[in-house]
């Protein structure tokens, strides 16, 4: 039971901070929330970074009542734009079980110091390749990491079931697939990557610079082609921003490619960490696809109707494997092992 009440009857002045602080903190965060290209790991660990700033900035005097409403209403916009990736969503779930904790407990005067240590444990794990938008230094103690997921931990389990010279099929963006390609090519293993060229977010084109660097043979074709190109590879990999009861979020006509793949008897699997898991199970459309149609059509004239969403629910049932950080899972091995069935509700009683 909480020991304390917490108010709303709060002054002009009060009120005014309130809302001050809060744009503060959409402010911080705006430059994240925008972001369509970068990994859920990066959005997260620059929004950590600048929440963290935020929190620093704000007084002993701290309260929960003001907490709460600067805290929901200050990532509020963030949330809606970056809260469908799996990793986002358990970011905003961490913090708002954080500050109940804390005020559950009694904490005086406020919930600033146990969000300053579960921001610093977010960051502190963060993975050794995403960037670091402070220019802090990466201590080697911090191996421990639970929050966000270790993409270098699937590489042993699928490099293990990749041949020498194979073919593979990479639809849409994946740094932990291309981490495992970037490690099969340096073991002498020489695959070949076909990627689609991802229209709407040019992850095709991203994937195929990052892989060229690496000296992987690479070839890009357009989206369609790819479904039509299925019978010259020898296996697909699909990466994801979030993953749920029965579905996960993949590029827009994955669904098409796997069913053609299954046709014609080509193996494929999904490659992600359990911080892909979104709290509560429910795989939500950004969206941002379609409130951002200019993406496809900027100019469109009267009477198009654009179908502007880059993204679709994949169902689960089409995919078999599933490689993470503990090896090859069924989807319901993934999600008994780190699905949170329930949400935390909003700060704000």
């Amino acid at each position: 039971m909480p020991t304390h009440r917490i108010s709303w009857s709060w002054s002009p002045a009060a009120q005014e901070d309130c809302v001050q602080r809060a744009d503060n903190l959409v402010e911080a965060l705006s430059e994240s929330a925008r972001d369509r290209a970068s990994s859920a790991a990066s959005i997260t660990v620059e929004a950590a970074e600048r929440m963290r700033a935020w929190i620093n900035a704000q007084d002993e005097s701290w309260s929960f009542s003001a907490a709460a409403a600067d805290l929901e209403a200050g990532w509020g916009e963030w949330a809606h734009h970056q809260g469908w990736r799996g990793p986002c969503a358990a970011w905003i779930d961490a913090l708002r079980c954080t500050y109940r904790e804390a005020r559950d407990a009694g904490g005086a005067p406020g919930p600033r110091q146990a969000l300053l240590t579960e921001l610093d444990a977010w960051l502190a794990e963060a993975p050794a390749d995403v960037p670091r938008h402070q220019g802090e230094s990466r201590e080697a103690g911090f191996a421990a990491r639970t929050r966000l997921g270790r993409p270098e931990d699937v590489c042993p389990h699928a490099l293990r079931r990749l041949g020498r010279e194979e073919t593979i099929l990479i639809h849409g963006y994946s740094e932990t697939a291309l981490g495992v390609v970037t490690a099969a090519q340096k073991a002498g293993l020489f695959p070949e990557v076909l990627l689609a060229q991802g229209a709407a977010d040019q992850s095709g084109l991203r994937s195929a610079r990052h892989l060229a660097n690496h000296g992987v043979r690479v070839r890009l074709a357009w989206d369609v082609a790819v479904v039509a190109n299925v019978d010259e590879v020898d296996r697909i990999w699909l990466g994801t921003e979030a993953v749920g009861a029965g579905a996960f979020l993949a590029p827009v006509g994955t669904s098409l490619l796997l069913e053609q793949a299954e046709r014609l008897e080509v193996p494929a699997a999904v490659l992600c960490t359990v911080d892909k898991l979104v709290p509560g199970g429910s795989v939500q459309l950004p969206p941002w696809g379609e409130e951002e149609s200019w993406n496809l059509w900027a100019y469109a004239p009267e009477g198009v109707e654009l179908s502007s969403q880059p993204l679709e629910r994949v169902d689960a049932e089409k995919i078999g494997l599933w490689l993470t950080e503990a090896g090859e899972e069924t989807l319901a091995e993934f999600c008994t092992r780190g699905l949170k069935p329930y949400p935390a509700p909003p700060c704000v009683a």
